[in-house]
């Protein structure tokens, strides 16, 4: 689990300090409702472990969801919400650790960054 969020400081060395969503259910700033099954963080390890690894945008959320197929698909519904909402997919990188998606709609962009480990699936969503 270390490992996987050591990869969210590598690729967001301009993130700035995480806060819990702004909407309770809700993820991305409040743009969209956590589908049933997704969980968010906002305390214990994974939490903090984020927060102190990276720095820069105005808000981020640590979400996640058991290593299953359903959960990898409401991961998935995550991000299709989001282009629902009017945000268009503007890059998208994967490596062998994560996915990283950005995503813009006038002038806010927001990125998602997915991981795993043994147990759970991860998703990060940033911005300003």
């Amino acid at each position: 689990m270390k490992k996987a969020l050591a990869m969210f400081a590598v690729a967001l060395l301009s993130m700035a300090s995480a806060a819990c969503p702004a909407k309770p259910g809700y993820a991305a700033n409040g743009l969209v409702k956590l589908p049933a099954g997704v969980n968010l963080t906002c305390e214990g390890a994974v939490y903090r472990e984020f927060k102190s690894l990276v720095t820069g945008e105005g808000w981020g959320e640590v979400l996640y969801v058991p290593r299953t197929s359903q959960g990898a698909a409401s991961l998935t519904k995550i991000v299709k919400m989001i282009t629902a909402k009017g945000y268009k997919e503007i890059s998208r990188k994967k490596t062998e650790q994560m996915l990283i998606i950005r995503f813009k709609k006038n002038n806010v962009v927001l990125t998602s960054i997915r991981s795993e480990d043994r147990e759970a699936m991860y998703m990060v969503l940033t911005g300003k």
